[in-house]
């Protein structure tokens, strides 16, 4: 229950800086939705985080991308 809370302060935290336009933070966010990790599993908005990163210049948002997108 412990790491429910956890991921559920780790959500918040990511979206609120992600919201604020911090690469690391929206790489972060994207990963979550990415792979269902504390939250439901979204890959439209995992696609969306990712871009947002890579176009703050997140080299591994960027890769992340060019695999959803392939």
């Amino acid at each position: 229950m412990a790491l429910n809370r956890d991921k559920q302060k780790e959500f918040y935290w990511y979206t609120k800086a992600a919201e604020q336009g911090y690469p690391n933070a929206q790489y972060n966010l994207a990963l979550m939705y990415d792979k269902g990790d504390g939250v439901k599993q979204n890959k439209s908005l995992a696609k969306k985080y990712y871009q947002l990163a890579c176009e703050g210049h997140h080299k591994k948002a960027c890769s992340k991308l060019k695999q959803l997108t392939e």
